[in-house]
């Protein structure tokens, strides 16, 4: 004598088997342009937040500071700001 086992949740509550095992699409991915690259290096030149950033060129913080990081824009991003010193010394 054995038992067997018959499960009763599909028809209990009604659930599609497909529905459940279907995989989400991947979202579309938007890839960061140079245009984007030039505005973080700009803006962080002039001392502006990751945050304020993100909200001007609509992306998250942590992808501009990721992008700075993995690109070594630092080195433009000083230079920048040396320039913009120099421009401010020579006009006073």
């Amino acid at each position: 004598m054995s038992l067997v086992f018959k499960p009763k949740i599909k028809e209990s509550y009604n659930v599609p088997t497909k529905s459940v095992l279907a995989k989400r699409p991947l979202s579309s991915s938007n890839p960061i342009t140079e245009a984007d690259l030039s505005r973080i290096v700009k803006l962080r030149a002039l001392n502006v937040s990751y945050n304020d950033i993100a909200k001007l060129i609509r992306r998250s913080a942590n992808t501009c500071a990721f992008h700075v990081h993995d690109k070594m824009l630092f080195v433009e991003i000083n230079e920048r700001k040396k320039k913009q010193i120099e421009e401010a010394m020579a006009d006073a």
